[in-house]
């Protein structure tokens, strides 16, 4: 079994401007004021990470992996300021699940993996964006601002076939002089 988590809290230690004309809180040229201690945009304050195995026979193992992370700014929204689609992309969590079977004393390994098992739909990212279409495909005359996201990956599954070779593994040994 493993467990981890890490507490980022990565924020902007210096004032400056940046270009962001989508960003609600934009001044008339399109610039938004970042100030020390905006959360840095992409990085999730929370990240946990879960494995459990179960060693079903001396040959066989069943696994489990759990990921979780936050909500994080959108770039665009240095500042954490802007109100609206797109500020912000939601926490998700995923789990996988991966088998393996070693073939006694002959280096042989099947295994197969199932990642994201419940097809979950996620963001991994976003941006404060430009559109030239609506949300039904039809071409606009001007741009909107929208939200643009990075899909997490669907699921996905895979089997095969592991040979290792050499044999066993011995220990190292060291000359002491």
């Amino acid at each position: 079994w493993f467990a981890g988590y890490s507490y980022v809290k990565a924020t902007f230690e210096s004032s400056f401007f940046a270009v962001s004309a989508v960003n609600s809180s934009a001044d008339g040229n399109g610039r938004i004021q970042v100030r020390p201690g905006d959360e840095m945009p992409g990085i999730p304050n929370h990240q946990l990470k879960l494995r459990g195995e179960w060693q079903a026979t001396p040959n066989w193992a069943i696994g489990t992996n759990i990921v979780a992370f936050s909500d994080q700014y959108s770039h665009g929204n240095e500042n954490n300021k802007h109100q609206g689609e797109g500020a912000k992309t939601s926490g998700y969590a995923v789990m996988h699940l991966d088998t393996r079977y070693k073939f006694d004393n002959t280096g042989w390994q099947v295994f197969g993996k199932v990642n994201n098992i419940f097809d979950r739909e996620y963001f991994t990212g976003g941006l404060l964006g430009e559109n030239f279409f609506d949300r039904n495909g039809v071409f606009l005359a001007d741009d909107a601002p929208s939200a643009l996201v990075s899909p997490g990956a669907p699921r996905a599954a895979w089997v095969g076939v592991r040979y290792e070779f050499g044999g066993k593994k011995s220990t190292p040994s060291y000359d002491v002089d």
